[in-house]
């Protein structure tokens, strides 16, 4: 049994002092009765036009489509939903992208095979629009790292805290000075050979020196990726991998792997510097045993 709701429109007053919106009620009531879904909301604009989509019962309806309050919505008539096709399939639209099931004059909108065109141009709409707000987001980002503008949504790096964007400041990357003596231990006891990932992983354990997240437990794919982290070096570069590219036959795949970008399209953004390049470098010379990459 799905939750159901019904809308009712009736335009002129005629209509509304002849009570002709009680037959629309009566027979969705009894489609909804016939399926054997339960009838939880009733929308009814009872005297508005359907020229405009502005309606108080349709505006409610369209609100609750972001919550659970019904999964099937029952209408009467497509010229129920709005007079012109454009707006009809607006509101559709809406309540598919919702994952609503729409049922109208008694039969579902999804499973009624002359409605399968109107379905893929509703796919089609929705997918280029989501491409175009990933493209126009993504671009405004890369333009603002070319400028040098730390992301506004900064990443945990250990050794430093997130300063946020503020009226008058840019967000950024400032020191922690406890966190960075952690780091230059770390660097200094790997890079000489003193300790190797898991001894220094227990040593700082044993030290209650918790990591970025908080976690008391430290591990070797961690320090990994710590100490190839150029950030502690002064720079950290953005943009460094992509999603492999889908297959030319259109096989659609779930998961794509990352893969890294030509050096050239990487974008280099200055830290405040926590170790020399010197002590970068030689730690890099023992790093084969660490089992994770830095990326």
């Amino acid at each position: 049994m799905r939750k159901a709701a019904l809308y009712a429109r009736v335009s002129t007053q005629l209509q509304e002092k002849e009570r002709t919106i009680d037959s629309q009620l009566a027979e969705l009531r009894r489609q909804i009765a016939k399926n054997g879904d339960e009838l939880i909301k009733e929308y009814i604009d009872d005297g508005y036009s359907g020229a405009y989509l502005d309606r108080p019962a349709m505006e409610e309806m369209r609100q609750a489509l972001k919550t659970d309050t019904f999964e099937v919505i029952y209408f009467h008539a497509a010229d129920r939903i709005a007079r012109k096709s454009l707006h009809q399939d607006i509101i559709i639209s809406d309540i598919l992208r919702h994952k609503k099931r729409v049922i109208i004059s008694d039969k579902d909108y999804e499973k009624n095979p002359e409605n399968e065109f109107a379905l893929k141009v509703f796919g089609a709409v929705s997918e280029f629009e989501r491409a175009k707000i990933v493209e126009r987001t993504q671009r405004g980002r890369l333009h603002k790292l070319r400028q040098g503008v730390v992301p506004a949504h900064g990443l945990l790096i250990f050794g430093y805290d997130y300063v946020r964007l503020t009226p008058t400041t840019p967000p950024g990357y400032v020191i922690n000075e406890k966190e960075a003596a952690t780091v230059r231990y770390i660097f200094e006891n790997y890079a000489n050979g003193v300790m190797g990932g898991n001894e220094i992983c227990r040593t700082l354990e044993q030290k209650n020196i918790p990591t970025s997240m908080g976690k008391p437990l430290w591990s070797a794919p961690y320090i990994s990726r710590m100490l190839k982290n150029t950030a502690y070096t002064g720079t950290r570069y953005y943009n460094r991998t992509t999603q492999e590219e889908p297959p030319a036959d259109g096989t659609y795949k779930k998961r794509r792997k990352t893969v890294m970008r030509d050096r050239s399209e990487w974008i280099a953004i200055k830290m405040p510097p926590i170790i020399s390049q010197k002590l970068f470098n030689k730690a890099q010379e023992n790093t084969d045993d660490l089992m994770c990459h830095f990326s």
